[in-house]
């Protein structure tokens, strides 16, 4: 999951831009302020504010804007959402697409003439696009496209802080989106990117005793007791630094309030399952508290978390299930149907669960 909403739209260069997005966002309820180029966005009646940076080039101009996850619950990304549209309308955009925390996908100047390098979270194709690539006539789920003045917004996922995965992909396909072969020198970029990257995983990765450091230092102390137990328990399945290296690496990913949540859990899990899988047990774990609905408290989620590790011969294909999920609602879905068997469930430990769901 990232940690920042990104987003950036690529429209013809013309001297009423500006005055066109103004317009475009006093139509959906927000105030401009500040300077051209550096402009914010206030939603009338609230604090959420979305800054907005304006890139004027000779022949094409981009605006992009980039929030904290910690801004963007539901509410607030339905109106983020509503107003990236107007905006990506309001200049007839001819591409809009989110970005993970490195810039990727960036829109490439070769997109702009019709090619397509990559969908995300959400992609807006302009007019003319659409009607280039056909995609008016194209099959989608009807909650995950919105056709605005000609263009057309796809949402692939529910939450646009997701990675979109395999989501992308089957979109594309759907769509009869031939998603085209980066250029060479790309390639070699990227390429060039992945072996620096490699060449410090050793030292980021090598190094158990720093990340466990960093591990408590986020944690209280109940949570600190309960990774000493995760911690002794993994050493008996001789699998701590395994352990440690995907639980330092999950928190980055998932956030730590997700990550604390889980290691009681974890910890509590049928030894097998963790001494023959620990990456998946850690990361399904943290996935599940992370991905729940934003109504569903923690605790209802670990709940249904304990209920799927208590069984080591299902177990397995459960974390699985949700390790490959490509859509958090899929998810979310796994935890309401479960959480209804843990209230019915006559057996001895979910009489337990659901005592420590009704409270003290």
């Amino acid at each position: 999951m990232r940690d920042t909403l990104r987003f950036e739209a690529v429209f013809s260069s013309d001297p009423g831009a500006t005055a066109r997005i103004e317009a475009a966002a006093a139509a959906l309820g927000w105030t401009a302020v500040g300077d051209p180029v550096g402009r914010r966005f206030i939603r009338s009646g609230t604090s959420l504010e979305v800054p907005l940076e304006l890139r004027v080039g000779e022949g094409w101009s981009t605006f992009s804007t980039s929030l904290p996850a910690a801004t963007i619950d539901k509410p607030h990304w339905e109106a983020v959402e509503d107003l990236l549209i107007g905006l990506c309308a309001g200049v007839a955009a001819r591409l809009g697409r989110s970005l993970d925390r490195n810039g990727f996908p960036r829109i490439e100047p070769w997109e702009l003439s019709g090619g397509v390098d990559a969908l995300d979270a959400v992609t807006w194709f302009g007019p003319a696009l659409v009607a280039l690539h056909g995609l008016e006539k194209r099959r989608l789920d009807a909650g995950r496209r919105q056709s605005v003045e000609g263009g057309l917004w796809l949402r692939l996922l529910s939450d646009p802080l997701d990675d979109p995965g395999p989501a992308a992909d089957r979109a594309a396909e759907r769509l009869s989106l031939r998603l085209r072969a980066r250029p060479p020198e790309v390639v070699a970029a990227i390429e060039s990117a992945r072996q620096a990257m490699a060449a410090r995983a050793p030292i980021l990765e090598g190094d158990t005793a720093m990340m466990l450091r960093a591990i408590r230092a986020t944690l209280d102390k109940e949570r600190i007791l309960d990774l000493e137990r995760l911690l002794a328990a993994a050493s008996a399945s001789a699998v701590r630094d395994r352990v440690v290296r995907h639980l330092h690496s999950c928190m980055i990913r998932y956030g730590v309030p997700a990550a604390g949540a889980a290691i009681p859990v974890v910890t509590d899990a049928v030894p097998e399952l963790l001494s023959k899988a620990p990456e998946d047990v850690v990361e399904s774990a943290i996935r599940t508290i992370a991905w729940r609905d934003a109504d569903t408290p923690a605790v209802e989620a670990a709940v249904v978390l304990e209920h799927w590790l208590a069984n080591a011969d299902d177990a397995p294909g459960i974390l699985r299930m949700v390790l490959e999920a490509d859509d958090v609602d899929f998810v979310r879905g796994m935890i309401a149907i479960d959480l209804i068997d843990v209230q019915r469930c006559p057996c001895e430990r979910c009489a337990d669960r659901r005592r420590r769901l009704a409270g003290p």
